[in-house]
C-alpha cells in the first residue's frame, strides 16, 4: 500500500516536471531564437548576395545590371543592381544614363549602399570637372570600412581631386597609397608613369621641401628618382648610368619593377653619332634664294665639326624618293629636309626613309608621328605656343586672342588656344578683325586682362593707337608676335608701344652681339633672312642631338631660334624669347 502511494506521488512530480519543462521550452527557446537571428542578422549571416558583392569589382556591362533591376523582385536586390549599373555607366562615359539611373534610386539604402553611393557620387562629380562636391562625397566615408577594391577605387578620385587643386604633394602621397590596392602590372606600370609625370611637372624646389614621414620609404624613393633626374638630364649618358644605379639601390621599390615609361627609354639611350648627313635644300627656282640662306646658316654650323661628310642635293633636280635613294648610295645616316611643305608631304608618304633619321625643315596638316622624323621649322604655330606658355606664366587668366582673319591668323590663334587649354583647362578669347582699328569696339564689355595680339607693326600700331584713344586704354597687358618687330620701326613707334611685350628669337634679341652683328651683314638686315639663316644654323644642332631630343623628355637645345625640344609627333618647339617696349629702347623681360 505503502509502496503503490510511493509509485503515485513519483509519477506527479515527474508529470510536474515534464510539464515545467515544456512551459520552459515555449517561453525560452522562441526568445533565445529571436535573439540568435538579431545577432545572426547583424553578423551579414542572411547578408544579400548582390548587395555583398558592391564592395568587389564590377565584371559585367551596364546594360546586364539595368535588366537585372528591372527584374529583381525585392527592393534591396533593385537598389544594388541600380547601383552597379551606375558604377558601369560612368566607366563608359555614359553620364547622361547614370544620372537618370541615380533618379531611380530610393532613399532607403543600408550601409553597404551608401558606401557605394558615395563613391559614384564623387566618380560623377569628377567626370563633371566639380571637383569640390566630389571631395565632400568622400569625405563622408570611412576608409576603415572600405574594402580593397573600394579603396582603390577611392584613392584613383582622391588622386583627380589633388591633381585639380594642384596640390601635387598631395597627389603624389595619395597615388602611392594607390599602389597597395592594384592587382595587375598594367595597373602598376600606368600608375608609375602617373607619379612620374606629377614628379616631372613639379618645381624641384617645391619637392625638396616635402617634409618626408617615417612610413613614407616609397615616396622617399621616388624623390630620389627625381632628383637624379633632373640633376643628370641635360647629361643622357650618365642619367642613363644613374638610373640604373637607382634601380640597383631600391631593387624592391615598384618603380624598380614597373619603370616609368619615359626612363624606359631612356636607358635604352643611345648617343646620336652621325658621320654622313644629307642636307635636301631647293637650290635653283624660285625657292633658291630660301635655300641659299639656310645652307648658309648650317654650313657655318658644320664647321664646328670637320669630320661629318655632308651632301647638299638641291630638291628641284629630282624627286624626293630619288634623293633620299642617293643619299643612301652616299652612305647617309640622316638627311635634313626638305624645306618646302610639298616636298615634306612627299617624304611623309616614301617608305624609303627606313633606316634613316630625318629633320624635316617644315611641317604640314598632315603631319603624323613616325619614331625616325622630326619637324623643324619657324612656323606661327610654335611662336602662339610659346606665347600662351608666357601669358600663363605672367599669372594672367582671363585672355583674348586678337588676330587677322586670314590663315596665319587663324592657324596661330588655333594653337594658342590649344596650349591655352592644356595649361588651364579653360577656353581663351578670340576676336578676328579685318582692320585692326575695329579690335576697340570688339573689346568692350570683355574681363580680359591680357591681350595677345597678332599681326604685322603697322596692324599693331593701328590697333594700339585705337586702344589709347578709346576708354580702354591702359586695361589690357598687351603681347605680341616676331612679326610686328620690324628694323624700321622709327622713335615714335617705341614711345607707342609702351609696355607692349613681344617674342623675338634670341639670335634678334641682341642688336650689339657678335652673333647678330656678322648674320646681320650677310644677309642686308633683313630680319626675315635672319631667321632663315638661324634656323639653318640651328638645324645643324639638332641632327647631331637627334637621339637626344627625341628620346630624353627634358633635353633642349639653346639655339639661335629659341630654347629647342620636341613637342607632340615630334615638332621641335621653340621657348622664344620675350622682349619689351620701354621709352625709346627695347629690354629683355
Amino acid at each position: 500500500m505503502l509502496n503503490n502511494a510511493s509509485t503515485i506521488l513519483v509519477q506527479k512530480n515527474r508529470l510536474k516536471q515534464h510539464s515545467l519543462k515544456q512551459r520552459i521550452k515555449k517561453i525560452v527557446i522562441p526568445a533565445t531564437f529571436t535573439l540568435f537571428l538579431s545577432a545572426c542578422t547583424n553578423l551579414s549571416f542572411f547578408e544579400n548576395e548582390i548587395t555583398n558583392s558592391l564592395r568587389y569589382d564590377a565584371y559585367s556591362s551596364s546594360e546586364f545590371y539595368v535588366r537585372k533591376a528591372t527584374t529583381a523582385k525585392d527592393e534591396e536586390t533593385k537598389q544594388s543592381y541600380r547601383l552597379l549599373a551606375i558604377r558601369k555607366l560612368l566607366q563608359e562615359n555614359k553620364l547622361s544614363e547614370a544620372k537618370y539611373m541615380f533618379k531611380k534610386l530610393t532613399r532607403n539604402l543600408n550601409d553597404i549602399q551608401t558606401i557605394e553611393y558615395h563613391l559614384l557620387i564623387a566618380k560623377l562629380k569628377v567626370m563633371e570637372h566639380n571637383f569640390n562636391q566630389a571631395n565632400t562625397s568622400l569625405n563622408r566615408l570611412n576608409i576603415e570600412k572600405l574594402s580593397h577594391s573600394q579603396l582603390k577605387r577611392y584613392y584613383k578620385i582622391a588622386v583627380l581631386i589633388s591633381k585639380n587643386k594642384k596640390d601635387i604633394i598631395n597627389a603624389l602621397r595619395k597615388s602611392i597609397e594607390l599602389e597597395k590596392y592594384l592587382k595587375s602590372n598594367q595597373e602598376r606600370q600606368e600608375n608609375n608613369d602617373s607619379i612620374w609625370e606629377l614628379l616631372r611637372m613639379s618645381n624641384p624646389q617645391m619637392l625638396s621641401q616635402i617634409n618626408i614621414k617615417r612610413n613614407e620609404a616609397s615616396l622617399s624613393a621616388w624623390l630620389n628618382l627625381i632628383n637624379v633626374y633632373n640633376t643628370y638630364k641635360s647629361q643622357p649618358q650618365e642619367l642613363a648610368l644613374s638610373i640604373n644605379n637607382w634601380k640597383m639601390r631600391f631593387a624592391h621599390h615598384s618603380a624598380a619593377l614597373f619603370l616609368p615609361a619615359e626612363l624606359k627609354t631612356i636607358i635604352s639611350f643611345e648617343k646620336t653619332q652621325f658621320t654622313n648627313i644629307s642636307l635636301l635644300l631647293p637650290l635653283s627656282g624660285d625657292y633658291k634664294f630660301l635655300g641659299d640662306v639656310v645652307y648658309k646658316g648650317f654650313s657655318e654650323a658644320s664647321q664646328s665639326n670637320n669630320n661629318i661628310m655632308v651632301n647638299v642635293l638641291d630638291t628641284n633636280t629630282a624627286s624626293i624618293d630619288e634623293l633620299i635613294q642617293k643619299s643612301k648610295n652616299l652612305g647617309a645616316k640622316a638627311i635634313v629636309g626638305p624645306l618646302l611643305k610639298s616636298k615634306v608631304d612627299n617624304i611623309l608618304t616614301t617608305p624609303n626613309t627606313f633606316g634613316l633619321s630625318v629633320l624635316a625643315l617644315n611641317s604640314t596638316s598632315n603631319v603624323k608621328a613616325k619614331t625616325n622624323i622630326c619637324y623643324y621649322g619657324l612656323s606661327p604655330e610654335a611662336e602662339a605656343q610659346s606665347a600662351a606658355n608666357k601669358i600663363y606664366e605672367d599669372r594672367f587668366t582671363q585672355v583674348t586672342v586678337v588676330a587677322p582673319n586670314d590663315d596665319f591668323g587663324r592657324r596661330s590663334a588655333n594653337s594658342f588656344l590649344s596650349q591655352w587649354r592644356k595649361l588651364t583647362n579653360d577656353d581663351a578669347n578670340v576676336q578676328y578683325y579685318e582692320q585692326a582699328i575695329d579690335i576697340v569696339a570688339k573689346l568692350q564689355n570683355t574681363n580680359t586682362q591680357a591681350l595677345y595680339f597678332l599681326g604685322n607693326a603697322n596692324q599693331l600700331l593701328e590697333a594700339k593707337e585705337a586702344l589709347d584713344a578709346s576708354e580702354l586704354v591702359g586695361k589690357f597687358a598687351i603681347y605680341s608676335s616676331s612679326r610686328s618687330h620690324s628694323p624700321n620701326s622709327r622713335a615714335d613707334f617705341f614711345t607707342t608701344m609702351e609696355g607692349v611685350k613681344f617674342s623675338e628669337i634670341p639670335l634678334l634679341s641682341d642688336r650689339f652681339s657678335s652673333d647678330y652683328k656678322k648674320v646681320s651683314e650677310l644677309v642686308n638686315n633683313d630680319y626675315s633672312m635672319m631667321r632663315l639663316y638661324a634656323m639653318g644654323f640651328d638645324a645643324w644642332k639638332i641632327i647631331n642631338n637627334f637621339n637626344e631630343i627625341r628620346q630624353i623628355p627634358d633635353f633642349n637645345i639653346d639655339g639661335l631660334t629659341g630654347k629647342l625640344k620636341t613637342g607632340v609627333n615630334c615638332n621641335i618647339e621653340r621657348g622664344m624669347t620675350w622682349l619689351k617696349y620701354s621709352g625709346t629702347r627695347i629690354i629683355q623681360e
